[in-house]
């Protein structure tokens, strides 16, 4: 039955991402960096990232969420995603990109007799209601080294070998993919750029003691850039899945 799942999902992404393409009228970039599904941008942000946090919301038991005041919150998105850096994407990717969520999480350690549970996307998992395209920039809030919680990626093929074999979401990969695992370390500011639907990933978890606080983006293919009228609301919700569909009753603003 997992098996089945598995395959209907990937079948329904994949028409959903061939139609985002040719109703939208842009297509993937030919050697633009993203074949694996991850890349970086040329560019550190830490001067956008001194945010206005006006409240905190209990994410689980060993995370948290930092809800970002909004002329904060639009003043980061803006100056984060300037023209530079919007046409830097582009030429990765071919598309231009609706902003539809922001979230600034801080995960804490989980114990080692509860890792066995999920609490903060500490599994490993692709993310199934988004289209082939979608794109997540994250961005440590401090430098982040292997200890303190750096997200563990797997590039695209070795993504859709596990795919082949019908690997379930868990806390590990089989073995011999383990020396594979990549992690998203670097200094505050940096923006890594991931296909979630392509690349298996999972939340790091902290040493003890240690705090990793990152902001994360959830972008769309759009026809032009811009970003959710209603972003500063929903980072009291859950992500939204489904863009593809749910972006027809949105409402936007230019970037």
């Amino acid at each position: 039955m997992k098996k089945n799942k598995i395959w209907m999902v990937t079948a329904a992404t994949g028409l959903v991402s061939l139609a985002e393409s040719a109703f939208l009228r842009q297509r993937v970039a030919s050697g633009g960096g993203m074949e694996e599904g991850f890349d970086r941008l040329s560019r550190n942000c830490s001067a956008l990232l001194d945010l206005e946090i006006e409240n905190a919301i209990a994410g689980s038991q060993y995370s948290t969420i930092c809800v970002v005041a909004k002329p904060s919150l639009l003043k980061f998105i803006r100056g984060l995603l300037s023209r530079e850096v919007r046409e830097e994407i582009t030429s990765k990717t071919g598309f231009s990109y609706a902003v539809d969520f922001f979230v600034f999480n801080e995960n804490r350690h989980i114990p080692m007799d509860a890792q066995s549970a999920e609490h903060y996307a500490n599994f490993w998992h692709t993310d199934e209601m988004f289209s082939a395209h979608c794109l997540k920039l994250f961005i440590p809030v401090e430098d982040i080294g292997v200890d303190d919680g750096a997200m563990n990626y797997l590039n695209a093929s070795d993504t859709r070998e596990l795919a082949r074999r019908s690997y379930i979401r868990s806390p590990d990969v089989p073995a011999e993919f383990a020396a594979r695992v990549m992690r998203l370390t670097g200094v505050r500011g940096d923006v890594s750029l991931v296909k979630p639907h392509v690349c298996l990933h999972r939340a790091g978890i902290p040493a003890p003691g240690v705090v990793r606080r990152q902001i994360m983006l959830q972008l769309n293919p759009a026809r032009t850039w811009k970003v959710r009228s209603n972003i500063y609301e929903l980072q009291r919700q859950r992500e939204i899945n489904l863009p593809f569909l749910r972006k027809f009753s949105a409402t936007y603003e230019a970037l």
